[in-house]
């Protein structure tokens, strides 16, 4: 779970439970002290496959709640013309 201030991308909290908890935790510590938002961890490169991938699902499941249906579906539109 990421808790973000509302409206904005900061993140201010983040609990993981689980095994490897610890792989993925110091991501978001690391964000919260240099003041990195969920959207600079979404454009960051994580090693695959490994748990620490979810970090970058997370924050695309945040950036989706946050584009309108119309946008998404010109980025949809955009990305199958690049194909």
């Amino acid at each position: 779970k990421v808790l973000t201030k509302y409206g904005t991308d900061k993140i201010i909290g983040a609990l993981i439970v689980g095994s490897n908890a610890s792989e993925m935790i110091a991501h978001f510590s690391n964000a919260m002290a240099w003041k990195v938002g969920l959207s600079n961890l979404m454009r960051s490169l994580y090693v695959y496959p490994t748990r620490a991938e979810a970090i970058r699902d997370v924050s695309g499941i945040w950036r989706r709640g946050r584009i309108s249906p119309r946008l998404l579906k010109l980025a949809e539109v955009l990305n199958t013309l690049n194909r």
